[in-house]
């Protein structure tokens, strides 16, 4: 183990290795000189220190309860203890469904890296992005509060040494207003400094995985030998929890759960849930529908007759009625990040919908941020503990409206663009699967048929089409665009084209020569031939599997109608 003087003169050099780089720059390398290290390794190592679900209530440093993050390199599962053992060239896109421990990983990197000396970890959470705040502006705050005072100019300095290593956490929570100024600005670093390290997290399908400086790799899923090792780190200070006894519920559980757990944050769910009621639930939406009941009541569990008094004056099923509002409207107004303002006027939407008219607005956020922890408050603005905390209980307020709001969100999801409503229309596929079925994916199936130009009734009717348009991008890389038009269609996850693209594109045999440059007329005619019948040939398959999907889902709608148009009073 590492110990912190140890770490701190670690730390020290590295800031050695940036004054070098900036001798010239005299007034500056005397400001730097005169830097508290000690006091500067200290802010720098609060990077280690999270809330999780697991401990809602106060904060701990993740080292206590990390597990090792593995990623997908040539097909095989690669541990990865430092930046170090990241593959490429520095420039890196580490994707992973909600869950899976993004944050977490790359917060540990910052801590090892911090340790080590080699370089200055500049951790940043993306979500701060605003209209006012840009990305650069980040940088340099994480610089300023390190004690390293400096302007755009010096900040280029910095970079140049190599010394440093950018770690942007979420870009998936980047608003849509800010994306692209922030890809052109992460560009620009790329081009700029070539020796800056920088590893970029988010989910898969954001517009940064397009970026042509960087490559992606996939955070690997849980599996269920992962569990032992990583329930162990969970319990590693509670001698009331046998670890062993949880594998085993979880491996004789007859809906096959063990292989549904596949990221940490489901594993820590469901150990909640276990120790609450000793059971392993048969479905992954189980573990978020008491979620809200475990974390509210946790407290006062081992207090008989004991009623908590909430401050919005609300008890605690209507206190989640109006947590359910609320993320709905977080969820329709693009808010993962709230200012108290903000966050007071979206409960006031969220009271008037439920008619909990008589709840206190800053009692329901403090209640919801004491009592819960689902929500935090740091620099005074409030986010959710997790991404899917506000998606699901968004999902659950849909399920439980009435039909008008319904059909009103599902149009809303069906002309949504990219992936905005991606993950609670997978939630609501389980928990309001008919009017999901009928007024969502039935719609959607068609669009899809409809942009590949044949009748879904019988797939087979027309010639199959696609228009392709192949050229350069940025020197090497290829800019293909499928029924541009379709584009918000062809991104969501339930007819996610691109990927056949990609693969398409990786798979043709011409494909290293074009990346090596060789532009003549003939090869690209060539790689424009090849491919596109590469793409034409798995799209068809593609679309007839669209096409059985579609078929399964009319048929299910229709007997549960029939059934329901059988009964008899």
């Amino acid at each position: 183990m590492i110990t912190e003087a140890v770490a701190a003169e670690g730390f020290k050099i590295a800031l050695n290795a940036i004054f070098q780089q900036l001798k010239k720059t005299s007034s500056l390398y005397a400001k730097l000189k005169s830097i508290d290290v000690d006091n500067s390794y200290l802010k720098a190592s609060k990077v280690e220190e999270v809330k999780t679900i697991w401990q809602v209530d106060k904060v701990v440093n993740l080292n206590d309860f990390y597990y090792p993050s593995k990623i997908n390199i040539d097909s095989k599962r690669v541990e990865i203890n430092t930046l170090e053992d990241l593959p490429g060239n520095g420039k890196l896109i580490i994707q992973g469904t909600a869950g899976q421990g993004k944050s977490i990983f790359l917060r540990y990197l910052a801590g090892t890296e911090l340790k080590s000396g080699t370089k200055i970890p500049i951790f940043i959470e993306l979500r701060k992005i605003t209209n006012k705040i840009n990305i650069q502006d980040l940088i340099l705050s994480s610089l300023d509060n390190l004690g390293i005072d400096c302007d755009e100019k010096i900040l280029g300095n910095i970079l140049q040494s190599g010394k440093c290593t950018l770690l942007l956490d979420a870009f998936d929570e980047v608003n849509e207003s800010q994306v692209q100024d922030t890809i052109s600005y992460l560009d620009n670093l790329c081009s700029k400094y070539h020796s800056l390290q920088i590893i970029i997290s988010s989910r898969p399908g954001s517009h940064i995985q397009r970026a042509t400086f960087f490559r992606v790799f996939d955070l690997c899923p849980l599996i269920p030998s992962d569990f032992p090792a990583m329930l162990e780190k969970f319990f590693h200070d509670d001698k009331n929890t046998n670890v062993d006894d949880i594998v085993k519920a979880i491996h004789e559980n007859g809906a096959g759960i063990a292989y549904l757990i596949t990221t940490p944050l489901l594993l820590t769910l469901l150990t909640i849930t276990y120790k609450s009621y000793h059971r392993i639930p048969e479905r992954l939406h189980e573990f978020y529908d008491n979620l809200f009941y475990l974390l509210v009541n946790r407290h006062d569990s081992t207090k008989p007759g004991f009623s908590r008094e909430f401050k919005s004056g609300l008890n605690e099923v209507q206190l989640e009625d109006l947590f359910r509002a609320f993320c709905f409207y977080c969820m329709i107004e693009r808010k993962d990040t709230l200012t108290h303002t903000e966050a007071v006027s979206i409960t006031k939407k969220a009271k008037l919908i439920t008619q909990h008219n008589e709840a206190s607005e800053s009692g329901f956020l403090d209640d919801t941020k004491n009592n819960t922890c689902l929500i935090i408050e740091e620099g005074f603005e409030y986010h959710f503990i997790h991404k899917s905390i506000k998606e699901y209980h968004a999902a659950s307020f849909i399920s439980k409206s009435p039909l008008q709001l319904k059909e009103k969100f599902y149009i809303l999801a069906v002309n949504a663009q990219g992936q905005q409503f991606d993950q609670e229309i997978k939630y609501l596929k389980n928990i309001d699967s008919y009017y999901c079925d009928k007024l969502f994916l039935t719609k959607m199936y068609n669009k899809l048929f409809k942009a590949a130009r044949f009748d879904e009734k019988s797939i087979d009717s027309d010639p199959f089409l696609v228009d392709i348009n192949v050229g350069i991008f940025n020197g090497k890389a290829l800019q293909i665009s499928w029924l541009e038009s379709n584009r918000a269609m062809n991104e969501t996850v339930y007819f996610n084209t691109s990927q056949i693209i990609f693969d398409a594109m990786r798979d043709s045999p011409l494909k290293e020569k074009y990346a090596l440059g060789d532009f003549s007329l003939n090869l690209l005619d060539a790689f424009e031939d090849e491919f596109l019948n590469i793409f034409s040939n798995r799209m068809e398959k593609f679309v007839k599997s669209k096409h059985e999907e579609f078929s399964a889902i009319e048929k299910r709608i229709l007997q549960q109608e029939s059934a329901i148009n059988n009964i008899h009073f």
